[in-house]
């Protein structure tokens, strides 16, 4: 996972935030993404859901922080497209 800053990105001066594996580095099946404050901290956490059927929270970056605190991970029965989040 690749995070970027939002304020950069829409200045067209993408910013690399973090760089970290969300969920199981073996995985090739995708993923999909949303951000919620899921631990009422004020700060975006992102979640992640993988196409084979976990589900991970990881805290909002800190500054300097190089990857997130994960919150939890879950494995969740799958559907055909995988599990989604948003």
């Amino acid at each position: 996972m690749v995070v970027a800053s939002d304020r950069n990105l829409r200045a067209s001066r993408p910013a690399q935030v973090a760089n970290f594996f969300a969920g199981d580095p073996a995985a090739r099946a995708g993923a999909r993404l949303a951000r919620a404050d899921a631990t009422g901290s004020g700060v975006a956490d992102l979640v992640v859901a993988s196409g084979g059927g976990a589900v991970a929270a990881y805290a909002g970056l800190a500054a300097g922080s190089d990857a997130p605190t994960p919150l939890f991970t879950r494995e969740m029965a799958a559907g055909p497209l995988g599990v989604f989040v948003g």
